[in-house]
């Protein structure tokens, strides 16, 4: 098999999808020449693609349906003014992710 590193920007949004390799591997997430990036190893042969789902989270921001949630990585934008924490959702149906999010706040407001 021969693989290679792949840059893939997104955009710094609650929720993002990329169409990677089926068994693509994240290496790394940072910030470069003013985007967001992620830098992922795949097989250069794949031939099957598949809709994996993220999300980003700032510092001092709350995390619901952490249950679903898989950490990628941190970036850092306007000189560490801004921090991002990225993660991928591990729910493949978006079903279950949803239910925690609003079980998770009806109890957060129930509190």
């Amino acid at each position: 098999m021969s693989h290679t590193i792949y840059k893939y920007t997104f955009p710094v949004a609650d929720d993002f999808t990329l169409s990677l390799p089926v068994g693509a591997k994240i290496l790394k997430v940072d910030y470069q020449r003013d985007f967001p990036a992620m830098w992922v190893l795949h097989d250069t042969r794949a031939m099957s693609y598949e809709t994996r789902k993220f999300r980003v989270y700032g510092t001092g921001h709350e995390i619901l349906g952490v249950n679903y949630l898989t950490y990628v990585g941190t970036f850092q934008m306007h000189n560490g003014d801004f921090v991002w924490h990225v993660f991928e959702r591990t729910d493949f149906s978006g079903t279950t992710y949803i239910e925690e999010i609003l079980t998770e706040h009806t109890e957060h407001k129930d509190a």
